[in-house]
C-alpha cells in the first residue's frame, strides 16, 4: 500500500464499488440486448480450445473458449490466495464470448476489491 486506507476512505471506496457495480449491470444489460453488437461479434474471430493449447493463449481469449484457466487462482500471487472469486468462462471462443468474459470479470474484480477492503487489518 502506498498510503493508509482510513475508515472514511474505506467507506468511500465501498460506495464507489457499489455505484460501479450498478453502472456495469446497466452496461451489461444494454450490451447483452444490443442486436448490432451481437451481429458484429457472434461467430467472429473464433478461437478454439486446440488453438488455446497449441498457441499458449491465455486470459479472456482462453476463457472465452471455455478453458477454465486463471493465474490468480492457479498460481496465486499477492493476496489472491486469500480471496474468493469465480473464474468466468464462456463457450464459443468468438468476440462475443470475449466481451462477455471481460464484462463479467469486472464484477469479479469488484468482489475481490471488496474482500480486500473488508479483510484488511486496521
Amino acid at each position: 500500500m502506498r498510503f493508509e486506507i482510513t475508515p472514511d476512505l474505506k467507506t468511500e471506496l465501498l460506495d464507489v464499488l457499489k455505484k460501479l457495480e450498478t453502472e456495469w449491470t446497466a452496461v451489461f444489460a444494454a450490451v447483452k440486448g444490443d442486436k448490432n453488437i451481437m451481429a458484429r461479434s457472434k461467430g467472429v474471430g473464433v478461437t478454439t480450445k486446440e488453438m488455446v493449447k497449441n498457441f499458449g493463449l491465455l486470459g479472456p481469449i482462453a476463457r472465452a473458449t471455455g478453458v477454465d484457466i486463471d493465474a490468480r487462482r492457479d498460481h496465486p500471487y499477492a493476496a489472491y490466495d486469500k480471496v474468493q472469486f469465480d473464474v468466468v468462462t464462456c463457450e464459443g471462443g468468438d468476440v462475443w464470448g470475449r466481451i462477455v468474459v471481460r464484462v463479467l470479470e469486472v464484477f469479479e474484480s469488484i468482489k475481490i476489491i471488496r474482500q480486500c477492503l473488508n479483510q484488511m487489518p486496521e
